[in-house]
């Protein structure tokens, strides 16, 4: 199976499942992108859309849609988009600001806040923003309590 071959099937779960009607609007070049960097197969594709993973498939698949419809892989925007999924997308952008990765050091907890409030309409569903911002003090608080966590393991293995 190649990925022309996934990404048709995709199309195909898509419009029969969820009856997606702009599902020939796809851009193909995205939906490539999707297929190839998660690898789907066709049997695992069937599966991520069965009815019993409604939630985890939406999350998966449109959390990299934007609120204000320039994401991918549909570019769909606003409450077009799964509740789940611009959840998941302010989830995931709360984690990776937060924490180090390969290509970059953490940010601070004010520092994700400004982003998630320059980022309000445009990437991130406003009320989501409204209840990330809302949290900030908790949000400091487990970071504090992570971090500490991170310390220790660190000084445990010398």
């Amino acid at each position: 199976s190649d990925k022309s071959n996934w990404s048709e099937n995709i199309k195909n779960v898509l419009s029969s499942k969820y009856n997606i009607l702009a599902i020939d609007q796809i851009n193909q070049n995205n939906l490539d992108m999707f297929v190839g960097k998660i690898g789907l197969s066709s049997k695992t594709i069937n599966f991520m859309f069965c009815e019993y993973n409604d939630i985890v498939s939406q999350m998966a698949f449109y959390h990299h849609e934007m609120y204000n419809g320039e994401g991918y892989p549909l570019g769909i925007s606003g409450k077009s988009i799964p509740l789940c999924a611009r959840i998941m997308c302010a989830a995931e952008n709360l984690d990776s600001l937060l924490n180090w990765r390969m290509s970059k050091t953490p940010l601070t907890v004010n520092e994700v806040m400004d982003y998630f409030e320059n980022e309000k309409g445009r990437k991130f569903d406003p009320e989501i923003v409204d209840v990330v911002i809302s949290l900030k003090d908790k949000i400091e608080a487990l970071e504090k309590v992570f971090k500490e966590e991170e310390l220790e393991k660190k000084a445990s293995f010398g």
